[in-house]
């Protein structure tokens, strides 16, 4: 991977993207959703977390992580100089507290501000690297039982033990996968 490629990207709209250069990664950690939403923040609000309470750990692990309102194209850039991804997002249709799965890419990319998924931002960067196929890396989402997606300042309390399980979860994979030291939630 290369270390000097740098994009900037501005945007105005509560995204981390743009504001860092962007470097090559172990794992690319992007937690996303609304966090005027009750349980839709469930993703971008691990994203913080995990900035807040490990950032310096992670980033010297090689862990990058970006806190995003929504999944945009730019996303494939940053995918592609990741040895591997983990999309955190809430999912309303899946067994609490959360699940963990694959990520493919989908047959075809939405050609719209809204509507990216993880397999669509998957789809992009496979295409940005046809010429080297070995450069996409594997991906898994982090998929966080949400009840509700009203406008508020509050989750609902089964969310807030879901998301509190995922967060365990989460610091026993990194420490035991990135970092070899043991990680704890308070």
């Amino acid at each position: 991977m290369e270390s000097d490629v740098a994009m900037t990207v501005p945007l105005k709209n509560g995204s981390d993207h743009g504001k860092k250069r962007l470097e090559p990664a172990e794992l690319l950690i992007i937690g996303f959703g609304n966090p005027c939403r009750s349980d839709d923040r469930m993703g971008w609000l691990t994203a913080r977390w995990l900035q807040r309470r490990y950032g310096n750990l992670l980033s010297r692990s090689g862990i990058r992580i970006l806190a995003e309102v929504q999944l945009l194209p730019e996303h494939a850039a940053d995918v592609l100089l990741a040895r591997q991804v983990l999309f955190i997002d809430c999912a309303f249709h899946i067994e609490p507290p959360f699940q963990l799965q694959s990520i493919e890419a989908a047959s075809a990319s939405p050609w719209t501000q809204h509507g990216w998924t993880p397999s669509h931002i998957m789809t992009l960067a496979e295409n940005m690297s046809a010429s080297t196929p070995e450069r996409a890396p594997q991906a898994h989402g982090l998929w966080i039982r949400g009840e509700t997606m009203t406008i508020t300042n509050s989750m609902s309390a089964s969310a807030r033990f879901n998301l509190h399980c995922a967060w365990k979860w989460l610091e026993q994979y990194l420490a035991a996968n990135f970092h070899g030291k043991r990680m704890t939630h308070d």
